[in-house]
């Protein structure tokens, strides 16, 4: 019923704005469950923005398609409406390429929405060997580092290492080219777990944490660790051994949130309960066992209260 009430929708648009049927559903290449700025939709249609909300989302936010919140000038989809409209597209692979394109040099990406979720795109456009060059590149690791946090970086290589086991279960590559490429992924991301509360506060040691934890002598690694000691100005220090792999830092991350953690509550089992600025109320166990997510809110978690009775109480700054 959705999907023929779209489609109805959609028709009756393109009478009016010829072309908005096409570009309702490239919508669908964007991410879920976070707001798609304008900007970036002007970046994929090489329109401009007052463009983009005159002939493409006034139209479709009228008929329901998107929900279009003008005071962050930003559109997000139902995820019903989001199949839907994927469902439409005849190779998403393209669309999500010619967002790339659009953004051009990737040690340059025009604004922070782009940083953020440049990797996502690039995964999607069958791009992953690009994309794991990039990962270990030093100037792209700090370039990302200064647009975003770590916690961004360290995401991206979620990224990464869950397409790269989406080829190690298929057929596309052999299990012996794969397994390489995962153990220097999952290397480098440790490595930066383990620098992270260095790197959170001075992005600019980025090289000298790498020189002091990079264990792996595969040529993946061994290359960035070239990088470091060409690029890093002499006057500065490094270390001409890991002496900094034994040393302690996050032994184990346990929940990743969209942004800050605003509060956390330990029940008496053993859990943990965080809420955080991109709205995420997760329960995790603190030894064992699988994340929940609790529920997800459209702005800020900024107070959490667990009752004796075990229910969670949050508030937000949506009220």
């Amino acid at each position: 019923a959705i999907a023929a009430t779209v489609d109805v929708g959609l028709t009756f648009a393109e009478q009016t704005v010829p072309g908005v049927a096409k570009r309702a559903a490239e919508l669908a290449v964007f991410p879920e469950d976070v707001g798609t700025p304008v900007r970036a939709l002007a970046d994929l249609w090489a329109m401009d923005s007052f463009d983009v909300e005159e002939h493409v989302l006034r139209p479709l936010d009228s008929l329901s398609v998107l929900r279009w919140d003008r005071s962050t000038n930003q559109v997000q989809l139902h995820d019903v409406v989001r199949r839907v409209l994927a469902s439409r597209l005849a190779d998403s692979s393209a669309v999500h390429g010619k967002l790339l394109d659009a953004w051009g040099d990737p040690y340059r990406l025009p604004h922070p929405h782009a940083w953020r979720w440049f990797a996502w795109h690039c995964i999607r456009a069958r791009q992953l060997g690009r994309m794991y060059e990039l990962v270990f590149d030093l100037e792209w690791l700090a370039a990302k580092l200064h647009a975003t946090d770590v916690d961004a970086l360290l995401r991206d290589f979620d990224r990464v290492l869950e397409a790269l086991r989406g080829y190690e279960s298929t057929a596309t590559m052999r299990q012996d080219e794969v397994a390489p490429l995962l153990k220097d992924t999952e290397h480098l991301q440790s490595v930066l777990l383990r620098s992270a509360y260095i790197l959170a506060r001075h992005p600019e040691l980025l090289g000298q944490q790498l020189a002091g934890r990079i264990t792996r002598e595969s040529a993946s690694c061994q290359k960035l660790l070239d990088h470091v000691n060409r690029l890093t100005p002499s006057h500065v220090l490094l270390s001409l051994t890991p002496s900094l792999a034994s040393r302690g830092a996050a032994c184990r991350e346990i929940v990743r949130h969209n942004g800050v953690v605003l509060q956390l509550a330990l029940t008496d089992d053993g859990r943990a309960v965080t809420a955080g600025s991109d709205g995420q109320l997760f329960c995790v166990p603190l030894h064992e066992g699988e994340m929940t997510r609790l529920a997800q809110y459209a702005a800020a978690i900024t107070a959490l209260i667990l009752t004796p009775d075990g229910r969670v109480v949050t508030g937000g700054s949506d009220g």
